[in-house]
């Protein structure tokens, strides 16, 4: 099974596990899907607490992130600095995407 339908299968058969952890998981400790929607939910304070957001040679993102990061483009200054081979194969709104063989 691949794409987005092997991913929905994942989710519904972690989803008891997911409840387990969050539950055993100290105050103040958020899972990264519920950090990554916290941050969604704040966008309006994106440009004041980072300013620019440059990714350089960052190329494996971990699944949760690419909907925060494709919102963020369009919030913020955002580039993703990387060699043409290793950008991203997400679709981010607003962000500058730079390649070139100095970026490592």
């Amino acid at each position: 099974m691949e794409g987005p339908r092997w991913r929905q299968v994942v989710s519904l058969g972690t989803r008891p596990i997911e409840r387990r952890l969050c539950a055993a998981l100290p105050a103040g400790v958020l899972t990264p899907r519920d950090l990554r929607d916290s941050a969604m939910a704040r966008l309006e304070h994106a440009s004041v607490m980072l300013g620019t957001v440059e990714l350089d040679r960052f190329v494996n993102v971990a699944p949760v992130w690419p909907p925060l990061l494709q919102v963020l483009g369009s919030t913020v200054h955002l580039s993703w600095r990387a060699r043409r081979s290793l950008l991203p194969p997400i679709p981010l709104t607003g962000a500058k995407l730079e390649s070139g063989a100095n970026n490592g």
